[in-house]
């Protein structure tokens, strides 16, 4: 058994498109620190791990200009748009192998699951005309329900880590 932290640094990325009269900024940052307890089963590196990942990512996308929500226009306005993880504090297992060099050194790849319990997507407009048309929206009440229902990411990671 052993005890370990990971911090990920994760995805990061923002993108600024324009088209027509209508600006779209997008900001996406996925990370975290996660809390891991591993077990290894054989005499080799081979691990099964399992803990609680502490979610810091959230997606936002902010679009400026001329809205258009369900064939009306309307100029001068703002959308906002923002995806979160339902569980900040996250149930997390995953499998892995730390290939050992050195004294104390090693490589690491790991795959897993994380039990987010949904993504909360919502989208606020600066119109309350617009909002209404929005929100009563199927295509928009079709996608928060799509989001809800994801209730695990996937999780990836590569590494070297040092052992005291």
């Amino acid at each position: 058994m052993r005890l370990r932290g990971a911090f990920m640094g994760g995805l990061s990325f923002e993108e600024r498109d324009t088209n027509g009269d209508e600006t779209t900024t997008t900001e996406v940052e996925l990370g975290g620190f996660a809390l891991l307890g591993d077990y290894f089963p054989t005499q080799s590196g081979w691990r099964i791990s399992g803990g609680l990942m502490f979610a810091t990512g959230e997606a936002n996308a902010l679009v400026e200009g001329d809205i258009e929500v369900n064939g009306t226009v309307y100029p001068g306005e703002t959308l906002e748009i923002a995806a979160v993880f339902n569980n900040e504090i996250a149930p997390m297992i995953t499998t892995g192998y730390d290939w050992r060099f050195g004294n104390g050194w090693s490589f690491n790849s790991e795959i897993g699951a994380v039990f987010i319990d949904g993504i909360t997507l919502t989208a606020t407009s600066s119109n309350t005309t617009a909002q209404a048309e929005i929100e009563n929206d199927p295509d928009y009440q079709q996608a928060q329900q799509d989001a809800a229902d994801v209730a695990i990411a996937p999780y990836l990671a590569f590494g070297v880590s040092y052992e005291f």
